[in-house]
């Protein structure tokens, strides 16, 4: 829109300093929307946000009824009414205020029309509310054929998926009711309890296992194949866990569906190996060492002040 300016601002050096004591930016980013009349910040946001989350910034800017100089205020005075705690719920969200936001769905729950049936619930259910103690999944858990007729199988399966990713408590992951998913889950947790004893070729069998048939969930291996061999860089662990490692990151390279993951060609930890590697693009074999770095380039996708903090590196 050409009523629009974007500004990238250093706030260590320059005027950048008074500007950010003017907004308090305490943290780096920081995207400040200013009305250019008045010069008074409307909404204010913050942390390195995806795409979707970001342009949910930019539109609550837009509207009055979801700036956070509004939310705020509503919040101040005690507003308690549900479309108010939705919207609140959804902003500290997207600040990355776990606690927050689950304190406001937890609260939108007890409102009448306002349950996990509520599709408006549900899908701030879903994007922004985490982890297994909060109301909203106990409530999930506690009917969950309920919310599958309502929000279907996939869906209702999708999220225990994700939320049950991490969950190294054995007997706390088998009360819950069966989904999609829970049997890898299981193996692959009990794989980390296992590498975490340092169990490695106990480890290496069962994750071989998952390897052999890993079902509709071969994303989902590469990913936690992801998280795990970059772990191999943080201590001197035996030949045979680094030579797994290796292997893993192999089949994570050739099997993840998205070929413009950057992670599928990272092989930097393999460096502190003494290990070669090599990925393949586009038909061809490259070695490490072909790789250009990335460029960054900045578009014009908001009406913001940008904060950063441009530190040299050591």
């Amino acid at each position: 829109r050409p009523s629009l300016q974007i500004m990238k601002i250093d706030a260590e050096t320059g005027e950048g300093v008074e500007l950010a004591k003017k907004y308090e930016v305490a943290s780096f980013p920081t995207f400040v929307f200013v009305n250019p009349k008045t010069e008074k910040a409307i909404h204010i946001s913050g942390s390195n946000q995806d795409r979707e989350t970001f342009l949910f910034t930019g539109a609550s800017a837009l509207d009055p009824q979801k700036t956070s100089v509004y939310l705020m205020e509503q919040q101040k005075a005690g507003n308690t009414k549900p479309e108010f705690l939705l919207d609140y719920a959804y902003y500290a969200a997207s600040r990355y205020n776990r606690t927050e936001s689950e304190k406001c769905a937890e609260q939108l729950i007890t409102k009448p029309g306002y349950s996990l049936e509520n599709p408006k619930v549900w899908a701030l259910f879903v994007k922004s509310i985490h982890g297994r103690d909060n109301k909203l999944f106990k409530m999930l858990c506690s009917d969950i054929d309920k919310y599958r007729k309502i929000h279907g199988t996939q869906a209702v399966d999708s999220k225990l998926f994700k939320e049950c990713n991490y969950c190294p408590d054995a007997a706390e992951l088998a009360a819950i009711p069966d989904f999609e998913g829970k049997t890898f889950l299981t193996r692959k947790n009990e794989a980390d309890r296992l590498i975490s004893a340092e169990k490695y070729e106990e480890a290496a069998r069962l994750i071989d296992q998952m390897v052999a048939d890993p079902g509709a969930f071969r994303e989902e291996l590469c990913m936690y194949f992801r998280f795990m061999t970059r772990s191999a860089t943080y201590k001197d662990y035996p030949e045979f866990w680094k030579e797994k490692c290796l292997e893993y990151s192999r089949y994570m390279a050739y099997n993840m569906p998205d070929r413009d993951e950057a992670i599928t060609y990272f092989a930097d930890p393999y460096a502190k190996f003494g290990l070669s590697f090599s990925f393949y693009e586009n038909g061809d074999v490259h070695a490490l060492d072909d790789i250009e770095p990335e460029k960054k380039v900045s578009g014009e996708t908001a009406q913001i002040i940008s904060f950063d903090s441009f530190r040299k590196k050591q």
